[in-house]
């Protein structure tokens, strides 16, 4: 997932986003997520796609993935 860094945010735009987030029980992180969504007009896929996503890109990256490992054999 990409991250992002804001620099030299205006001490009131900094105040009204942690307001936000307390007044609606989230982290400033979560509030800023959803302030941006909110403001892009966009939606954030489901926990469910974005750790799909997350895991088909890590498969395509490692080559160790996409090695098939022998099943341990029991000896009785």
């Amino acid at each position: 997932m990409a991250s992002l860094q804001v620099r030299n945010l205006p001490e009131n735009i900094y105040n009204a986003l942690y307001q936000l987030a307390k007044d609606s029980h989230r982290s400033l992180t979560q509030q800023a997520i959803v302030t941006l969504e909110l403001g892009l007009q966009t939606q954030l896929s489901s926990a469910t796609d974005r750790r799909k996503s997350m895991l088909n890109s890590w498969e395509t990256t490692n080559p160790l993935t996409s090695r098939t490992w022998p099943k341990p054999s029991r000896k009785t």
